[in-house]
């Protein structure tokens, strides 16, 4: 019996060291664009602007190409860096709401012209203001999987 509970407890640590710890979070959605449903998945964090930020994958039904959302937590909020393979955005919480943005020097991956070559700097201004509300880490990353593709000037280059 005491065999059987130790191999329990080794396969358990297994688990958990190579496959990931049980509470990572998977939320999926309508992206209500032509991208279709998406999912996004918890990965390991990734170091930018100097810090280790908790990442997430976002992944499109209709496109090979995942995006990665980076949590920047403040004392009051977080703000989210976002990033296909050719354009870059942040979507920031303040006293005004939650809205989108172009990413600042301390994150900032991609040289501004070949960003904004990609950028719908329309769509980014009317993005300015999602929500009026405080949104829980789980309601803001469904808004910027929902909204992230229209800041593309043409969909094609988030495929």
């Amino acid at each position: 019996m005491k065999k059987l509970s130790i191999a329990t407890t080794l396969l358990f640590i297994v688990n958990i060291l190579f496959v990931g710890p049980l509470s990572a979070k998977t939320i999926q959605g309508q992206s209500n664009s032509t991208l279709g449903t998406y999912q996004i998945k918890q990965i390991a964090p990734v170091k930018a602007g100097g810090e280790e930020l908790q990442a997430y994958q976002l992944s499109y039904e209709n496109s090979e190409n995942p995006i990665t959302i980076l949590v920047d937590k403040t004392s009051k909020c977080s703000n989210y860096i976002v990033r296909s393979k050719n354009l870059e955005v942040r979507y920031v919480c303040n006293k005004r709401g939650f809205g989108a943005k172009l990413v600042n020097a301390k994150f900032q991956r991609f040289d501004p012209t070949v960003n904004g070559y990609y950028l719908n700097e329309k769509a980014l201004e009317g993005q300015g203001k999602l929500s009026t509300n405080q949104l829980s880490e789980e309601e803001a990353l469904g808004l910027i999987a929902a909204y992230f593709p229209a800041l593309a000037k043409d969909v094609k280059f988030l495929m």
